[in-house]
């Protein structure tokens, strides 16, 4: 690469960064109380956010999503000093196979949802 290709890759990062900030991007962190489940098991997760403004999200939106990105499971969870915590059971139909849970806000979906958070179980 040369320099020039480097310099506007560099650029473009800090952007991206301090747009992240200027816009008030939030962070979330995203547990679950184990990484391999069965079908028909319950899910126990908290999330925890952060955010660069003052006002923050309220309710946090997480989905189980199958290996094309469908939601399969949805669930709401209220913010309560900047942590959630909710469940959701695993259809008993799902056939085994890796999943993602995603977590976001709505505010979060300004942005683009490389930013939202993501677990493989």
């Amino acid at each position: 690469m040369c320099k020039k290709t480097n310099v506007l890759i560099v650029t473009i990062l800090i952007c991206v960064g301090l747009s992240r900030i200027a816009y008030g991007q939030e962070n979330l962190t995203l547990r679950t109380d184990r990484d391999v489940y069965v079908a028909g098991e319950v899910v126990w997760l908290s999330t925890s956010i952060e955010s660069a403004v003052s006002t923050v999200s309220k309710v946090i939106y997480v989905e189980l999503l199958n290996g094309n990105n469908v939601p399969i499971q949805q669930v709401k969870a209220l913010v309560s000093n900047g942590v959630a915590n909710t469940q959701f059971t695993i259809p008993d139909t799902l056939a085994t196979g890796n999943y993602q849970v995603r977590a976001y806000t709505k505010w979060m979906q300004n942005f683009s949802a490389t930013f939202f958070e993501h677990k493989t179980i």
